[in-house]
């Protein structure tokens, strides 16, 4: 289990590893920003101290291709979901499109491995802003997991799921 004294501790490494000019923000407001992404992460030591809370916001959906866009978030769900490693959806309040993963026994953490999952996170996000959330082309499922999750055409879908 985490401390709430950890999870700022950890804030802070994260933060430095990430390079960010405000090293405390994340563990006082619950937020970074980098590339212009906003990831939020949350932590409640008296609710649930086994895991944090991380939601990266992918952006607004383009009204012209929201019902494709949630075509794709479903078939994005359908890669990652199925062993726990993140949904995606849409944030009720904003109508932004959202990637929401639980990261669990976060003790385990270290600024340095949080910061690269942080990494990977925003990086999907601006690669699937480019390419699945404001374009009316149809890539095929393999073309949306090699582009999301940086795989070349001969990994499975069954490896990537």
């Amino acid at each position: 289990m985490m401390s709430f004294y950890q999870y700022k501790e950890l804030c802070r490494a994260t933060s430095a590893s990430l390079n960010l000019d405000d090293l405390e923000q994340l563990g006082n407001e619950g937020f970074l920003e980098k590339d212009g992404i906003r990831v939020a992460l949350f932590f409640d030591e008296e609710i649930v101290a086994d895991r944090l809370f991380c939601y990266v916001d992918l952006g607004p959906i383009e009204e012209e291709f929201r019902l494709l866009a949630y075509e794709r978030l479903l078939t994005l769900n359908l890669l990652s979901g199925t062993k726990t490693s993140g949904v995606y959806t849409i944030d009720p309040a904003s109508g932004n499109a959202i990637f929401c993963i639980h990261l669990m026994h976060p003790e385990h953490l270290d600024g340095d491995v949080l910061a690269g999952m942080l990494g990977d996170y925003i990086h999907r996000a601006l690669e699937l802003q480019k390419t699945l959330l404001h374009t009316a082309s149809t890539p095929s499922i393999f073309e949306i997991a090699n582009q999301v999750f940086d795989n070349d055409a001969t990994s499975s879908l069954t490896e990537k799921a």
